[in-house]
């Protein structure tokens, strides 16, 4: 299996860290085993006899690139996880004190989730800039981002570049590329204008051991189900993306 020099170098120092301190583990690095097939895809392309030695360089880098991104966004989702979880268990020992006595809510903000989400954004949108240049450039383009990606797709008008525009068309990439329908992204927002209206952590004390807990939402959505599924929709848009190169036979 292809991997860069970076993710040897970490496994070494993991391999390492792992034998002098029996408590350290390979989890204080997100090297994801769900995204090396894309490991596998530059493999194919470097085998390719379409593309020309400058477009496997250069489309092998943008796709480590991916695959670091991804990782990324996966980093971010468990710190999420992780903080929701100690502010449920902090709110719930409050309202165990006996001062709280009656069924009651405690709500706080939660600063840290909100310094993650964005940067799970942020996270996001690079990838899928990352993703429009590693994709353009088996069209010898470098475009910028998805809309722009799109462009270079329909000059193109060849099966492959149809059968690529036919994967962005996906609703959920309205949220990283502005639309007429979708004047300002999340991603703009944070990036720009302001920053990303999320809700509250919420407890609720039902009885003496009864607690319901709100976790944080966005558009009346958990954060945490929020970038588990894009997550799950970026990783198969480069699955699905390598399925139209072979079926094509760019690869």
């Amino acid at each position: 299996m292809i991997q860069n020099s970076m993710d040897e170098n970490l496994i070494k120092q993991i391999e390492y860290l792992s034998k002098q301190f029996p408590k350290f583990s390979r989890r204080h690095w997100i090297i994801s085993n769900r995204f090396d097939f894309i490991y596998d895809f530059i493999k194919k392309i470097e085998q390719s006899n379409e593309l020309t030695t400058t477009q496997k360089e250069f489309i092998k880098k943008k796709l480590v690139a991916c695959r670091f991104k991804l990782c990324s966004l996966e980093y971010h989702d468990r710190n999420i996880a992780v903080i929701e979880k100690k502010y449920k268990k902090t709110l719930t020992n409050m309202l165990k004190h006996p001062s709280f006595d009656k069924p009651t809510t405690f709500a706080t903000i939660t600063p840290e989730v909100a310094f993650e989400f964005e940067a799970f954004l942020l996270q996001c949108k690079a990838l899928l800039d990352i993703y429009s240049q590693a994709i353009g450039y088996f069209f010898h383009e470098k475009p910028s981002n998805i809309k722009k990606l799109k462009n270079v797709l329909l000059v193109k008008k060849n099966q492959f570049a149809l059968d690529l525009l036919e994967l962005l068309k996906s609703k959920w990439l309205e949220e990283f590329a502005t639309s007429e329908s979708l004047k300002k992204t999340k991603r703009d927002i944070i990036a720009h204008y302001s920053m990303i209206d999320l809700s509250n952590i919420n407890i609720q004390k039902l009885g003496p051991k009864r607690f319901n807990t709100i976790r944080t939402k966005v558009d009346d959505k958990l954060v945490i189900d929020y970038t588990r599924d894009i997550i799950s929709k970026a990783r198969t848009l480069i699955h699905n993306t390598i399925f139209v190169g072979e079926k094509n036979k760019k690869i």
